[in-house]
């Protein structure tokens, strides 16, 4: 799984675009921003789920954070999982980052950020990749590598 994160409009998407080759490859994007249904299973070799802060915030309208942290930590897993059921496959999920530290004022703004920052490293905990995009330049921030049947994390610490 690769996580993307970065700035609201510093050209998350288009890096994955680029960075993944989309425009010329078989994939499915999938947007919490234009209300799409994030599904449980899938066809595509490469699927994007975009807007996972997003989904956060529909979210908190209905559940509880603790509940819904627990949902994406499994939805986490099970992308983990579908990826290595078959070569080839990748699910990559962008998030923006939200509010810079800044704490808002507002009770349920508060509790969107402090959800939205347990889930993405939640997000980064699970991705064996992490990009951060600032003005459409990526820094990779994590890597984990297949070397000799074991993986390994070559992401500093």
């Amino acid at each position: 799984m690769h996580f993307v994160t970065g700035g609201a409009f510093n050209g998350k998407s288009e890096w994955v675009r680029q960075h993944y080759r989309l425009r010329e490859r078989e994939h499915r994007w999938i947007s919490a921003y234009k209300d799409d249904c994030f599904p449980t299973a899938w066809g595509e070799e490469i699927i994007v789920l975009q807007g996972l802060e997003a989904l956060l915030k529909q979210q908190l309208i209905e559940k509880r954070e603790e509940e819904i942290l627990e949902n994406m930590v499994l939805f986490f897993q099970n992308l983990v999982k579908w990826e290595a059921e078959e070569i080839g496959r990748r699910a990559v999920l962008i998030g923006s980052d939200i509010t810079k530290g800044i704490v808002p004022v507002e009770a349920e703004n508060r509790a969107w950020r402090d959800l939205a920052g347990r889930t993405f490293r939640e997000a980064a905990g699970s991705a064996d990749e992490v990009d951060v995009i600032w003005h459409g330049l990526n820094q990779k921030v994590k890597q984990v590598k297949r070397d000799a049947g074991c993986y390994k994390d070559t992401s500093r610490r």
